[in-house]
């Protein structure tokens, strides 16, 4: 089956796949938080932000996406939430 031209030149998952590969960061976009940084910014435990993030997964006006972070001794994926707008 023939590939579309438009499929050839998408390439962006290889990018993607060599991060994942070599365990490289990602840099994380504006507008995407860790359930840690909400926590602080809303004075809520990381429990209480996990429930009200997960029941905005489920009402559908919340998104997640893994980034792959750097810590001092490894890099790894953590989720990410943001905003459906």
């Amino acid at each position: 089956m023939a590939h579309s031209r438009k499929n050839k030149d998408d390439i962006s998952w290889l990018d993607k796949l060599r991060n994942e590969v070599t365990h490289q960061a990602e840099e994380v976009p504006e507008g995407w938080h860790t359930v840690k940084e909400m926590a602080e910014k809303l004075n809520l435990s990381d429990s209480q932000t996990r429930k009200i993030v997960f029941k905005g997964i489920e009402m559908g006006s919340v998104e997640t996406r893994k980034f792959r972070i750097k810590t001092a001794q490894r890099s790894y994926p953590v989720p990410h939430y943001r905003n459906k707008e």
